[in-house]
């Protein structure tokens, strides 16, 4: 037996906010809010290039909690880089709260003050603690839960994924049952509805659950963008499906991304040097290594997989390309089309091939249905 999520969510500009800079995703494994941050054209970046990145690891099915971490690392490096060379876009960042199932369990990994609440049996557990400067003094006492609410530093954050914070994102392991369910949501909703408004919400079916949330923020004033997702963990005996990966908010309405470093995305003076490495080596620990480099890429026009290092030097190719299938990619979601020019690695020929049959799969779908394969 495996646990799978149900889950429906939205994303909700508020009534304040001119813009949408919230992002978030939905799959079988893998739920995930991002709250972004840094205005017009910066938030809904940093967002939108997290949930991203995260859907990257939801397709790939590698929900450790590290790969997770790493999506986390790596987005925050791309956006320090941004915000280096566009001065403009100094200010930009994202929360991110992730949930992903592990057997009998759900991974939660959380960066700033989105949150994942756990709802049973009539009761609801927060499973993340927020990093703001605010939740900090009421873990020393200073302040109580009323003066918490209306402390004018209430949205200082203490950790975020941006250029400046140093972020250490908090990993939680928590046993769960069929029958639970969770709410994802940004601060959106957590910051100006109150815990016995959510609980009435969530005793209703998902989808009158959620608009219920957004209702009750909106009633409130929504000073700020409102997304929430509601999910049902339930049992199946088939492992949960990779695929039908949705994504709602900024990331869902064509907000732009960053450019996110990689391992395989070497600068040309390291890849002269591991090309002259593999050269010179009298053994094959390199070359094995090289071998062993693969994803799964765009490349005119079709989906192909390429191993090796996804670079040219001098017009030589340091990759070679040993399938190319006959999925177009523009038969493919918009997400997935994107995730594919940027290039989803895996760990061996074999992910690979499974991964083009779901993408063959996924394709014959969005042609005979194209209504289920919005981004």
């Amino acid at each position: 037996m495996s646990l799978r999520f149900l889950a429906v969510g939205s994303s909700d500009p508020g009534v304040v906010r001119s813009h949408n800079e919230d992002s978030g995703l939905i799959s079988p494994r893998l739920l995930a809010v991002a709250d972004g941050m840094g205005g017009h054209a910066a938030g809904e970046i940093a967002s939108t290039t997290i949930i991203r990145e995260l859907a990257a690891v939801a397709v790939k099915g590698a929900l450790a909690d590290n790969n997770l971490v790493r999506a986390i690392e790596r987005t925050k490096v791309a956006l320090a880089d941004l915000s280096k060379s566009d001065q403009s876009r100094a200010g930009l960042g994202t929360t991110v709260s992730a949930v992903a199932i592990n057997e009998n369990k759900i991974i939660v990994v959380h960066v700033g003050d989105s949150r994942v609440y756990r709802y049973r049996n009539g009761s609801l557990m927060s499973l993340t603690r927020d990093h703001t400067y605010v939740q900090t003094l009421l873990d020393v006492g200073e302040i109580s839960e009323a003066e918490a609410k209306v402390h004018p530093k209430r949205s200082l954050l203490t950790q975020a994924v941006d250029a400046q914070s140093n972020i250490s994102p908090d990993v939680t392991e928590v046993e769960v049952e069929p029958g639970d369910r969770l709410l994802v949501c940004s601060d959106g909703l957590s910051g100006v509805v109150e815990p016995d408004v959510m609980l009435r919400a969530l005793q209703k079916d998902r989808d009158s659950a959620v608009s219920d949330l957004v209702a009750a923020a909106q009633a409130a004033g929504a000073p700020d963008n409102v997304t929430v997702i509601v999910a049902d963990l339930v049992s199946t005996t088939q492992a949960a499906d990779a695929r039908g990966v949705t994504i709602i908010g900024a990331a869902a309405e064509g907000a732009p991304t960053v450019k996110v470093p990689r391992h395989f995305g070497f600068n040309p003076i390291v890849v002269v040097a591991v090309v002259s490495l593999i050269i010179a080596a009298s053994g094959f620990g390199l070359q094995r290594w090289w071998a062993g480099q693969w994803q799964v890429a765009a490349q005119d026009g079709v989906v192909v997989v390429n191993q090796g290092i996804s670079q040219e030097i001098f017009g030589l190719k340091l990759y070679r390309t040993p399938l190319v299938s006959k999925i177009p990619t523009t038969s493919l979601p918009l997400f997935e089309q994107q995730q594919l020019e940027r290039g989803v690695i895996v760990e061996s020929l074999d992910q690979a091939e499974q991964t083009l049959q779901q993408l063959a799969e996924r394709s014959v779908t969005c042609n005979t249905d194209p209504n289920s394969c919005l981004p």
